[in-house]
């Protein structure tokens, strides 16, 4: 095998190269890749307009690199549209460097370890019993009440801030907005000027750059949505009235001795918890809920086991965990069942590299098809739960 071969692909067209092999606009990404596993086995590629991006369906393989060759791997694609919208600041998309370090630093201070997220864990209790108590009361609006829920949670542990209870909360409605817009932003191939760079010199009353309204339209909201709860928290600070709280914590570490340097740091990584929490935690409760109404037999056994050892008396609590095994499982099960990320956050080579004998350059976007790696029938006999909801 030549050493300068990629990964196998689809073949491409002069010039373009796989342009057409993208996933189309609405098709599930980690689908449109799963084709290439049947074909071109654990890892492929296809090349468009001089970037290639590399596939991964090997859980085995993508541990190899991204955890074992990460000063490789570690680095991020440079997604044009997202980094004009703002999002190359937030802690997910930024380059692995000093400042990309600083941050993770910060982030780990709250959720790095289980003493960390100790103090939190009555808060968590709370809101639950507010959730539940709200989905008594309008059962028929229980997906918004999984929004607020986890808005609550993520916006208090964060900067303090106590929701709406009993209405929509702005913070809550903004966060789902910006995550809905982070997510567009960032699918490999779906905005031209990631493919040519060149294209966002282009000015804007010419044709075809309608993406460029777009972009000035979500770098608003992103921004609004990163100051607006941290000026609420540093307001209430300031005003001698503080809650714990990320950033809160954060001031009082700092002891009131703050650069711009600072700022910029605990504004992106606040945000980057902010919006990554809100919108993770949504979207396992969803799969929660989902699977106990397809599978209300794993329903009555995860019941059963929190009346035998818990009673009927009061609600679990994080203290109960290791006392139901069953319940602990099921929980797992909705992580796997539907991943919150499918294929993964895309990164990038940061210098040439060598996998099974193919070549993969520098600069190339490696995807991982997290979905697969759940659902591989070699590793879960019953992968969606067929037998079970037969």
């Amino acid at each position: 095998m030549k050493p300068n071969t990629l990964p196998p692909g689809p073949k491409g067209v002069p010039l373009f190269g796989n342009i057409m092999d993208l996933p189309p606009k609405g098709k599930r990404e980690w689908e449109h890749w799963l084709i290439h596993k049947d074909i071109y086995g654990p890892i492929s590629s296809v090349t468009a307009l001089g970037t290639t991006i590399v596939i991964l369906h090997s859980a085995e393989l993508a541990l190899e690199l991204l955890e074992k060759r990460s000063l490789i791997y570690s680095a991020r694609p440079n997604f044009v549209f997202a980094d004009l919208v703002g999002w190359s600041k937030s802690l997910a998309m930024l380059q692995y460097n000093k400042t990309h370090r600083l941050y993770r630093k910060l982030a780990h201070t709250m959720i790095g370890t289980q003493a960390a997220v100790f103090p939190y864990l009555a808060l968590l209790e709370k809101e639950v019993h507010r959730f539940l108590f709200r989905v008594l009361k309008e059962p028929e609006l229980l997906f918004h009440h999984m929004k607020t829920e986890s808005g609550a949670i993520i916006l208090k542990i964060v900067y303090g801030y106590t929701v709406e209870p009993h209405k929509p909360d702005p913070l809550v409605q903004l966060a789902d907005k910006a995550m809905i817009q982070f997510a567009a932003s960032t699918v490999p191939g779906s905005w031209m000027v990631d493919i040519i760079p060149s294209l966002k010199y282009i000015p804007e009353w010419m044709p075809g750059t309608g993406w460029k309204k777009t972009m000035k339209e979500w770098r608003a909201t992103l921004e609004e949505t990163a100051e607006k709860p941290l000026q609420f928290a540093q307001h209430r600070i300031a005003n001698g009235d503080p809650v714990k709280s990320f950033v809160a914590d954060f001031h009082n570490n700092k002891g009131g001795n703050h650069t711009p340097e600072d700022h910029e740091a605990l504004k992106w990584t606040a945000l980057t918890m902010y919006g990554g929490g809100s919108d993770t935690t949504v979207s396992t409760l969803m799969s929660f809920f989902l699977t106990m109404i397809l599978f209300p037999d794993v329903q009555s056994k995860a019941q059963e086991e929190i009346d035998r050892v818990i009673g009927t008396t009061r609600l679990p609590t994080f203290r109960d965990r290791e006392s139901l095994p069953y319940v602990d499982a099921v929980v797992k099960e909705a992580w796997r069942w539907h991943p919150v990320t499918p294929m993964g956050v895309p990164h990038a080579t940061a210098a040439e590299d060598v996998v099974n004998g193919y070549r993969i350059p520098k600069g190339a976007i490696v995807m991982t098809n997290i979905w697969w790696f759940t659902h591989d029938p070699a590793v879960y006999p019953d992968p969606l739960g067929q037998s079970l909801g037969s």
